[in-house]
């Protein structure tokens, strides 16, 4: 502990040498800079000692005043310099009270200006080198090659011919100009950044008009001297005529340019793919089995389409899988929902507008076995059953942009007055009581289905805009005896490109099926609700 104390306190006392010894260094360099300025100022004041003894007489034009060397007599005056600048100052103002002011007294006489180099005075110069020499004040990266960083007040005034103002309103300096005056300041403030720099212009416009009334002999140099800028002018004669050619020549000498035909492209694809968490619900009467619950939904739509003159022809891809934890089935942990395989191919020839005569199937089957609650009775499984339906009608296409960015409609309904059924489970063990098969001799179930009937499809794709999609499906089957009827509603709403949230609502409708007990009904519902990942293009 004792170890650590001493090491702590010989820190500090290094941390207070160290900051000692920069105060005595920057106040080393103050005297050192302060001493310079007295040094150059005692020059100053020895110079005008020098010309008050030598007393020339004033005359209406300025004389050069030459430089003597005198012996040093600033020793044998006070040691106080404020004392000896105070005595200084009340010696020019008695000499310029007693000289004689030509410019002031008359305006008329014209003031004879010397021709001079620009000289800068003294103060001027040390500064300036002051400012050039200094290390730190300015970056490096700074350059004055053509800057002369001085007050101009410091510079030789320069005559601009500007009208004289009246003697009794000129004064060197007006406080009120520069002072704050609270009673005036408003209870917001702005801010003023150039504030200082409008001060000090305000200050040297003081300056000048001082020297420019009282001390006219301080001129050396007019506006008149300075260099004036020359414009050249070139004249013209107004017989200059400019060559004209012309050349005879006619529209057939041109070759027209080549054109540009695109390439069509006849096959175009689409594909839409989600991956998606859902709460689905699920009517107790569902032909798959299942019950509600949360989910894992995976939809997939692949479209491969090909348009060529009166020839149409569309393919379409659906593979639709989710899986849920079966919390209620004690003999497994985890279930299937939906569970779709679905291939479906139209083909077309236009016969007049967007009517097309058409033949179509479709084949539908589970991707995937699905058991009952709490037994190993398998609802559904891998091509059991599968179902196979083709028919032959006419379709109606119709395809719409509207001038809304983002807004289209694309419907197509298909009626097939002649359409075929086939529907098989390959394996025997699967339940076929919900899907319609019907009954044999022994009171089974049998395990091939056919049927002969009509067959109508309407699907439609509403975008009222970029990110709001609406799908629609209606399936109609009859033999005329039963009747087989899927309606699905699905509404897409995306967040982001890759984020969106989708609601679908599916009904359907078999009365070939036996009732499930408990559950009077042949409609039978599927409803799901999701957020999640969606990727689409096309």
């Amino acid at each position: 502990m004792k170890t650590k104390t001493r090491n702590v306190c010989t820190r500090l006392l290094t941390v207070a040498t160290g900051l000692i010894l920069l105060a005595t260094a920057s106040v080393a360099q103050d005297l050192n800079n302060d001493a310079r300025i007295r040094a150059r100022m005692e020059r100053a004041m020895r110079r005008d000692s020098v010309a008050q003894s030598a007393e020339p007489t004033h005359t209406s034009q300025p004389t050069v005043r030459q430089r003597t060397t005198t012996p040093d007599t600033l020793r044998a005056e006070p040691s106080d310099l404020n004392a000896r600048l105070l005595e200084r100052m009340e010696r020019r103002a008695r000499r310029d009270t007693t000289l004689e002011r030509p410019a002031a007294t008359d305006l008329s006489t014209p003031i004879i200006l010397p021709t001079e180099p620009l000289t800068m005075s003294d103060r001027a110069l040390y500064w300036s080198r002051y400012w050039r020499s200094a290390t730190g004040r300015i970056p490096s990266y700074f350059t004055f090659n053509d800057t002369i960083i001085v007050n101009p007040l410091f510079m030789p005034v320069l005559f601009k011919k500007k009208n004289l103002d009246n003697a009794r309103r000129i004064v060197f300096y007006r406080p009120m100009d520069l002072n704050d005056r609270p009673w005036e300041r408003s209870l917001y403030r702005p801010i003023h950044p150039f504030e200082r720099a409008e001060n000090r212009i305000i200050i040297q416009d003081y300056a000048y008009r001082y020297v420019r009334h009282y001390h006219p002999n301080y001129f050396r140099h007019s506006a008149d001297d300075l260099p004036v800028e020359r414009t050249l002018r070139m004249r013209m004669n107004g017989n200059v005529q400019v060559p004209v050619y012309h050349v005879e020549r006619s529209a057939n000498d041109y070759d027209a340019p080549p054109k540009f035909i695109p390439d069509r492209r006849y096959w175009t694809s689409s594909l839409e793919s989600s991956l998606r968490f859902s709460q689905n619900y699920v009517s107790p009467n569902w032909y798959k089995e299942g019950n509600s619950n949360l989910n894992i939904l995976s939809k997939n739509l692949f479209q491969y389409n090909y348009a060529r003159d009166r020839i149409q022809l569309k393919n379409l891809l659906q593979v639709d899988l989710s899986v849920y934890t079966a919390s209620d089935d004690t003999l497994r942990n985890y279930k299937f929902g939906d569970n779709l395989f679905r291939l479906y191919t139209n083909f077309g020839y236009r016969a007049f507008s967007r009517w097309f005569y058409t033949i179509d199937g479709e084949l539908k089957t589970p991707l995937v076995a699905n058991y009952k609650k709490n037994t190993n009775v398998r609802q559904v499984a891998l091509l059991s059953p599968y179902i196979v339906n083709v028919g032959l009608g006419m379709k109606y296409d119709l395809e719409k942009k509207f001038r809304t960015r983002g807004r289209s409609l694309k419907l197509a309904v298909n009626i097939a007055p002649i359409s075929y059924t086939h529907m098989y489970s390959l394996d025997a063990a699967v339940d076929r009581s919900p899907h319609g098969f019907p009954k044999d001799a022994s009171g089974g179930y049998e395990r091939v289905l056919h049927k002969i009937g009509s067959t109508v499809r309407m699907d439609m794709v509403l975008k009222p805009n970029h990110n709001v999609t609406w799908k629609s499906r209606l399936y109609y089957n009859t033999t005329y005896r039963n009747i087989l009827a899927e309606f699905e509603n699905s509404l897409d709403m995306a967040f982001s490109r890759f984020f969106s949230t989708m609601i679908n609502v599916y009904l359907r409708f078999d009365d070939s099926v036996t009732k499930t007990p408990g559950y009077d009904s042949y409609v039978q519902t599927n409803q799901i609700l999701s957020f999640g990942f969606s990727y689409k293009w096309d």
